[in-house]
């Protein structure tokens, strides 16, 4: 059973890659409102200077977009330096903050699984988690 602070760490992670996968949309709304039309800009003030309102508009959403993914960042660092798991994590070259705490949150407890190899990183992409929970290291049982 999970516990309320992990709860909210895992919502946090969730809430952060929801608002991150919200953005992408809109930005790929852009592109195709830009290709729909046959325009090509270079840039992200090249946008502004068309003065279209429907570009216009996506665009404030993504500034909004961005601002709330800089506040859960922030909330995400915050709660990471607070928790030893997510430090410990954090130290993997490539794991940011908000993997950390994603992982940290996912993962539970991993005392849990069998054998290191059932969470090693290439494992872990491999070969899905719960398998090695059922049946071991990935060399067993299959």
């Amino acid at each position: 059973m999970i516990d309320e602070q992990a709860r909210e760490k895992k919502l946090l992670a969730m809430e952060r890659a929801r608002y991150a996968r919200r953005k992408a949309r809109v930005i790929v709304e852009i592109k195709w409102l830009l290709k729909r039309r046959g325009i090509k800009v270079k840039g992200h003030d090249d946008l502004k200077e068309l003065h279209l309102p429907e570009i216009d508009r996506r665009l404030k959403e993504t500034e909004l977009l961005n601002s709330i993914i800089d506040e859960l960042e922030s909330a995400i660092r915050e709660t990471a330096a607070n928790d030893e798991r997510v430090k410990l994590l954090d130290t993997i070259p490539g794991i940011a903050p908000y993997s950390a705490l994603y992982l940290s949150t996912m993962l539970g407890d991993v005392g849990r699984f069998q054998a290191s190899s059932c969470i090693s990183w290439p494992s872990s992409i491999l070969i899905p988690i719960w398998r090695c929970f059922l049946y071991g290291p990935y060399n067993k049982g299959w």
